[in-house]
């Protein structure tokens, strides 16, 4: 056998090694959630997860009719139930400054960073995600309200 031939042969055999040892990528996983009750609603909630990254934007507070107002102060908080543990997400707190009411309503905020720095996503997540707004009025009151977050996969394992 001729040395181009060997060598030929030798470099098909290392190619085929080399696509032996490639690693698979993970499917990118794309997320909607939202909620809503009597007072307010969550939409537009998305969660994205590839093999690099994880980004969680928040999605859209709208308040109803009934709605407290003459805020002084609200607070958002995502987070999951595992059980009796609660994990937080992300928080925000908006305070009035001013003197002024405040609207509750808007965009509540995107993250982002390397995969599993902030997000934990165990077995039966998409049924333990939930949305926290906590409301002071101007005149003390306080309010608190709970809602659970309805998760859906855009993109099922399996689709890149």
């Amino acid at each position: 056998m001729s040395k181009f031939k060997k060598l030929a042969l030798a470099l098909i055999f290392l190619l085929a090694l080399a696509g032996c040892q490639t690693k698979e990528q993970e499917p990118l996983r794309v997320y909607s959630f939202h909620g809503e009750d009597t007072l307010f609603s969550v939409s537009n909630g998305v969660i994205v997860q590839s093999e690099e990254q994880d980004i969680f934007c928040g999605g859209e507070l709208k308040t109803l009719e009934g709605f407290p107002e003459e805020i002084a102060e609200f607070t958002t908080t995502y987070y999951w139930v595992d059980g009796l543990e609660e994990s937080v997400i992300t928080q925000n707190a908006v305070v009035d400054q001013t003197g002024e009411s405040i609207k509750a309503n808007g965009d509540l905020g995107k993250m982002w960073g390397e995969k599993g720095s902030f997000l934990s996503l165990k077995e039966g997540w998409t049924d333990q995600l939930y949305f926290e707004l906590e409301v002071i009025q101007k005149d003390g009151t306080p309010h608190t309200y709970r809602l659970k977050m309805d998760v859906t996969e855009v993109t099922p394992a399996g689709r890149q």
